[in-house]
């Protein structure tokens, strides 16, 4: 799922409350392009905040309540469903798995819909 959104050019960054080595490990395990570790949860938004205006566009995908500052500063917070109530709450979206997959499912829909959208626009 990762590689799927690699190659639609998105950037996967691992944004972890856990220490550098145990977080390295997984996303080298994932294949993220960058991993952000040891970080405080009041913090996670901080840190959208400044890819936003490093002109990102940011997705945050999270499931806990330590990352619902995170999901609500993002440009899309992606709540998994399976997470707690303070993240689904938080969470733009909610992914009713806690699949990853499900990311790039959303991305793609969003897309379509967006085209549909477009298309009607043009047509009334």
């Amino acid at each position: 799922a990762i590689q799927a959104l690699k190659k639609m050019g998105k950037k996967i960054i691992l944004l972890s409350g856990d220490n550098k080595k145990s977080a390295a490990y997984v996303a080298s395990l994932v294949g993220a392009d960058q991993v952000i570790a040891e970080v405080l949860p009041e913090d996670k938004a901080e840190v959208v905040k400044d890819l936003q205006e490093k002109g990102e566009i940011v997705l945050m995908a999270g499931d806990g309540i330590n990352d619902s500052p995170g999901l609500v500063q993002a440009d899309i917070g992606a709540a998994m469903g399976k997470g707690s109530d303070t993240a689904i709450e938080a969470g733009d979206i909610i992914l009713m798995n806690s699949n990853i997959s499900s990311i790039k499912d959303a991305l793609v829909l969003s897309r379509l819909t967006l085209r549909v959208i477009k298309q009607n626009l043009f047509w009334a």
